[in-house]
């Protein structure tokens, strides 16, 4: 048994992304999140690593299949996928085309790293409007369409939108936003967000094989959506977890009854890695998922939780798993990809990681 698990580590050490450890550079939106691991280039894809009930989590996922939005036509995805590298070509320059199809790779990854949508959104975009009907998991799209609809309705009262959304005056721009919603031109999920998260996980440098993986392996709680894979072609938009829309009722309350059912169904086909933060996870459960702290450890040994850099550690795990052919079936098996990638990571209970960064 010893020798099986010592060959196992090996491959996941010569599987995972090659990662230094550092600081970033001086003047960048991460600059002083110490410890935060950046990639090297070059990085070598060596093949799949089996994992213990890697299996059996292969056979779930083909029965969730149908449940989770992942068997719509075929037509739409491969459209999708075109767009989706289309758009990173023109971001990145990477060579996409050359690339597995998103279709082949969804059905393959055994990881889904669920993350935290960002309250700053890219503007514009070279997709057509929104349509419900692209985007995965089509269950959620009766609830969809409804909160589209009250946004653009609230977008008609500007003061109302400002309590409801909590802007100020000069975000009336947000206002304007969610009043073209239904008109204004999409891009894939994946490059809509931004923010201090979305910098550290910098999915448009990575290439080839790996930058496939993330489109497959990535996915965005949202308030507005529910839940949207990486390559769904979405708009501009400001709605937040926190808000409340005139129909009444929070937003944890209007989705949690047909958004627990589709992150159940996704857990049971997928390990789980769950990013979030507490009030977009409050939008839906996810058993079973791996959840992940970042804790900040004091010269003395004493710690504390990461706030302001939280996102960026975050942000640079995502990176990790997102690239990495590895297939981790359990909370121990990304601790170990993320320790090879340089990050120093405990496991405080079966289902948690630690992300331990100095203070």
């Amino acid at each position: 048994m010893g020798s099986v698990v010592s060959v196992t580590m090996l491959l996941l050490r010569e599987d995972v992304l090659r990662l230094d450890v550092g600081t970033s550079a001086p003047g960048s939106i991460l600059s002083g999140a110490r410890g935060l691991p950046t990639v090297a280039s070059g990085p070598v894809d060596r093949g799949p690593v089996a994992h213990p009930g890697a299996e059996d989590r292969e056979h779930r996922r083909v029965e969730s299949a149908t449940a989770t939005g992942r068997t719509r036509d075929p037509h739409v995805v491969d459209m999708q996928a075109r767009h989706e590298e289309d758009h990173a070509a023109k971001v990145s320059g990477a060579d996409v085309a050359a690339q597995p199809p998103l279709t082949s790779l969804v059905a393959s990854c055994a990881v889904l790293v669920l993350l935290p949508p960002s309250e700053t959104k890219r503007d514009g975009g070279d997709g057509p409007p929104l349509r419900l009907d692209a985007l995965t998991f089509p269950e959620l799209g009766g609830l969809r369409k409804v909160l589209a609809d009250e946004l653009v309705e609230l977008a008609a009262d500007l003061p109302a939108s400002r309590t409801a959304l909590g802007l100020s005056p000069r975000q009336d721009d947000e206002v304007t936003r969610n009043a073209r919603l239904w008109e204004s031109p999409t891009m894939p999920a994946l490059h809509r967000y931004t923010g201090v998260l979305y910098d550290a996980l910098d999915v448009t440098t990575l290439r080839g094989a790996a930058a496939a993986r993330a489109r497959a392996r990535l996915a965005v709680g949202s308030a507005l959506f529910g839940l949207v894979r990486a390559g769904d072609p979405i708009p501009a938009y400001r709605l937040s977890a926190g808000s409340t829309l005139p129909a009444g009722g929070t937003l944890a309350a209007r989705w949690r009854p047909v958004l627990d059912p589709v992150l159940a169904a996704v857990a049971a086909g997928e390990l789980v890695v769950d990013l979030r933060s507490g009030s977009y996870a409050a939008l839906g459960r996810v058993p079973g998922a791996v959840d992940v702290t970042v804790l900040a450890e004091r010269p003395d040994g004493s710690r504390s939780v990461v706030s302001h850099f939280n996102k960026a550690h975050k942000g640079a795990l995502a990176r990790v798993l997102a690239g990495t052919r590895a297939e981790p079936a359990d909370a121990a098996a990304v601790a170990t990809i993320a320790r090879r990638a340089g990050m120093r990571v405990e496991r405080p209970a079966p289902s948690s990681l630690a992300v331990i960064v100095p203070a």
